[in-house]
């Protein structure tokens, strides 16, 4: 289908002396310009920390362009840190093995409900605490009302389950206070498009989803897109529809020919 170019996904960028930080906000889809980025990144550094607090969603087609796009950052950037891992993410992290693969989270955004007053949070968990005191629990966060039934929206053993493979990661001694740099830095640096993939080469993308699937390591036959599946078809639509009047068009030329 041809149009104009879609842009669901900006990032902003900022650097210290031996570090890059990249912070991403909108939809990881097939739009996304994830390979964009990496030349943008500039220099490499020993460290490359992503916030991906403003992540709001991420679809199958989008899971499978991120994992390959990390694994070639883990060829450029010695320890990779991940933090303020939105729920959408987190999903990601426990559903997909190879999602975070060889990267440290350090914090992490998970939702809660309060039963009694019925309102809703997202609260910010600090992963390492929670490694390094070995308590797996969702910590108490209570909301305004009294007697407050305020819990983790989701089941501990499955939200929590990405603590298996974070131990397994090294990461520096300073990680905190790197953290810290990057928040301030990208709260400065200026908003950063990633490069848009124009709607006419979604089709070639998710015919070649396959292929990044396997070189992902990811299961074939992982579901895609229904949006970029509808953007394939409405050609054939458009075709099927243009052959149905032709047809028209003639019975209606020979029946007026005949009563003639």
């Amino acid at each position: 289908m041809q149009g104009t170019a879609r842009q669901r996904l900006d990032a902003r960028i900022g650097h210290g002396n031996s570090w890059t930080a990249l912070r991403l906000d909108g939809v990881i889809d097939e739009h996304n310009g994830l390979d964009a980025l990496t030349g943008a990144l500039g220099p490499a550094r020993a460290v490359l920390l992503i916030d991906l607090i403003g992540v709001r969603r991420i679809n199958s087609v989008g899971v499978r362009d991120w994992v390959v796009w990390l694994r070639g950052l883990r060829q450029i950037y010695p320890t990779i840190v991940l933090f303020d891992c939105p729920p959408a993410i987190m999903n990601e992290v426990n559903l997909v093995r190879n999602f975070a693969e060889g990267a440290v989270i350090t914090t992490f955004r998970a939702p809660y409900y309060c039963d009694r007053c019925g309102q809703e949070s997202v609260q910010t968990l600090d992963a390492l605490e929670m490694l390094a005191s070995g308590i797996r629990k969702a910590p108490a966060f209570p909301c305004d009302k009294p007697a407050c039934a305020n819990a983790l929206d989701d089941a501990e053993e499955t939200y929590f389950a990405f603590f298996d493979d974070l131990g397994e990661v090294p990461r520096p001694a300073d990680l905190g206070a790197l953290v810290a740099a990057a928040r301030t830095a990208l709260d400065a640096a200026t908003t950063h498009a990633a490069a848009p993939i124009p709607a006419a080469a979604s089709a070639l993308n998710l015919k070649g989803a396959e292929a990044r699937l396997a070189k992902a390591g990811l299961p074939a036959g992982a579901p895609v897109s229904p949006v970029a599946r509808a953007e394939g078809r409405q050609d054939v639509v458009f075709v099927a529809i243009l052959v149905v009047m032709l047809g028209i068009l003639g019975t209606l030329v020979y029946l007026i020919t005949t009563l003639e």
